[in-house]
């Protein structure tokens, strides 16, 4: 390679870092990786992240030393969601011509630029990437949320003094979108659509003004990734790794949880897997039991849909009309535009109830339903224990009407439960409620509420034989991971005292007997024929 020269239009240090003789430890044909903020090189074993000498007002990195910060910043950071990736930040010395890449405690002082090393993976174990083939499965997304959870309870909340994620500076990332890609559109249907999505996005903040800054107060807001979608994760063994977080604007990173699951929840209903998407959000829901977060959630979906558009825009204003990558960014664009605009469309949310003994399969039902409806569920069993300060899975070994679940706390239990379908059905998203719900005032007291909130009750009555509701509660015991600790004491005292449903209760429930194979999809067919509705 001539010196001083640059290969396919690369600055010659980058050029000049393709060679082998810059680095220490063996690399094979390096692969160079642009984006607008950085150059990333694949060298085999490890990967080498080099800062643009770029300053964009909300980005400045225009100085050495402001790169060399931003390096140990972005070592910092991601060290909390990828500690294995991340390794350090190396010193490239030298001359353009001739760099060589050293420790930082071996540097001298012809310090050309600093670089995040980090341990390189196969680019097929990047989700989105395993999301295209196919390759990803709902328990996928139970463990995943596990991730998420497990790093947003450990992160610093903001001070109720930070400006963060106040209506105000929402408002203005909000306006923000709609700033930048107005000027660019130039189809009448479009501009239509953006006045739209503006429109409602200035009533939502209004009406959600109150609940963003208590959720600011409670400490919701906090110190996230800033950029969580499926290109910056990836598979580590048997766990996932959340990688190349917001570095260089905290304002950018600082925000209410709501917002973070908000963006990968519309990212993975872009690429059309709203199953997955809901599966993730309902088991994130049961860790945290941020319940309240989904009075927020349309709003920011569709405001990580718009940035998502807005993005997609500039980069097709950068391309060639008419070339294979304009076509692209444009397509991204209107699928994200047009994800927002369903968002905001008026509907009436489903309340479904489920209804039937312990073991009847109601919990199993509903946990597909809320993948294919889509709908939030909430689970009695787990809010009761986590009112009690105990896992979903921690056992008691309560009596009947004793400890966790004596009158009291069945009360408490039933008070949690409509908390949660209040902010659920605030929020505008269907909502199933996973008790037995075998008592007539506790059913009409949920009915009631429903209504009051504009949601249609449902009753899903789960039926099951006898024998069948034995052999599984045998079978929990034995498990012992079932939130639920009826046993077959229980289960009589309910067959006993079971207040069947009314004939008018009737006229709004269907009934699942599960003496056959259930169908899901099937029985979400059912239900959304009994409601006189399509799918959304």
């Amino acid at each position: 390679m001539a010196s001083g020269t640059m290969q396919h239009g690369l600055p010659p240090l980058i050029s000049a870092l393709t060679g082998t003789a810059p680095w220490s430890h063996p690399v094979g044909d390096i692969e160079i990786v642009q984006t607008h903020i950085s150059w990333v090189l694949l060298t085999g074993d490890y990967a080498y992240k080099l800062k643009r000498a770029l300053d964009l007002g909300f980005l400045d990195f225009s100085t050495l030393e402001k790169r060399r910060d931003a390096c140990f910043e972005e070592v910092r950071l991601n060290r909390r969601t990828a500690s294995g990736l991340y390794c350090d930040v190396v010193a490239i010395c030298g001359t353009a011509e001739k760099p060589r890449v050293v420790a930082i405690d071996e540097a001298g002082d012809d310090i050309l630029e600093y670089a995040v090393r980090m341990k390189q993976f196969p680019q097929q174990d990047r989700l989105d990437i395993a999301i295209a083939d196919d390759r990803l499965e709902l328990r996928d997304m139970d463990r995943l949320a596990t991730h998420v959870a497990g790093f947003h309870e450990s992160i610093p909340r903001a001070h109720p003094d930070d400006p963060w994620n106040g209506v105000d500076w929402i408002a203005r990332l909000c306006r923000d979108n709609f700033e930048t890609l107005t000027p660019l559109v130039d189809d009448a249907r479009e501009t239509d659509t953006l006045e739209h999505l503006r429109g409602w996005t200035d009533e939502q903040l209004d009406f959600l003004a109150p609940t963003i800054e208590r959720r600011h107060r409670d400490g919701h807001v906090r110190e996230c990734h800033g950029d969580l979608h499926l290109s910056n994760l990836v598979w580590l063994g048997d766990s996932f790794a959340a990688f190349d977080c917001i570095e260089f604007d905290p304002a950018l990173r600082w925000m209410d949880v709501a917002s973070e699951i908000g963006f990968l929840v519309m990212d993975l209903a872009t690429r059309q897997r709203t199953d997955l998407a809901w599966r993730f959000l309902n088991r994130y829901l049961e860790i945290t039991g941020d319940y309240d977060a989904t009075r927020t959630l349309r709003l920011y979906i569709v405001y990580a849909s718009m940035v998502r558009a807005k993005i997609a825009g500039l980069r097709a204003e950068e391309e060639a009309d008419g070339k294979a990558r304009y076509m692209q960014q444009a397509r991204s664009y209107r699928s994200h535009l047009g994800l927002a605009e369903r968002a905001t469309r008026p509907r009436r949310p489903l309340l479904l109830l489920t209804h039937g003994l312990s073991a009847s399969g109601k919990t199993w039902l509903s946990s597909q339903l809320a993948c294919v409806l889509p709908a939030v569920r909430v689970v009695s069993d787990i809010e009761r224990k986590r009112l009690h300060g105990l896992a979903a899975s921690e056992r008691t070994d309560s009596g009947l009407d004793e400890g966790i679940y004596d009158e009291q706390s069945s009360a408490a239990t039933a008070d949690r439960l409509a908390e949660c379908a209040t902010s659920i059905l605030t929020g505008e998203f269907d909502c199933i409620v996973d008790a037995t719900f075998l008592d007539h005032d506790k059913r009409q007291r949920f009915i009631r509420l429903g209504r009051e909130l504009g949601a249609e009750p449902l009753i899903l009555d789960c039926v099951a034989r006898e024998s069948t509701l034995r052999e599984r509660i045998t079978q929990r015991a034995w498990d012992g991971a079932d939130p639920s600790e009826a046993d077959w004491s229980v289960l009589q005292k309910q067959i006993a005292s079971a207040e069947p449903l009314t004939a008018e209760e009737r006229r709004c429930a269907l009934t699942v007997d599960d003496s056959e194979p259930i169908d899901v999809l099937r029985t979400a067919g059912a239900i959304w024929q009994k409601l006189g509705r399509t799918t959304d």
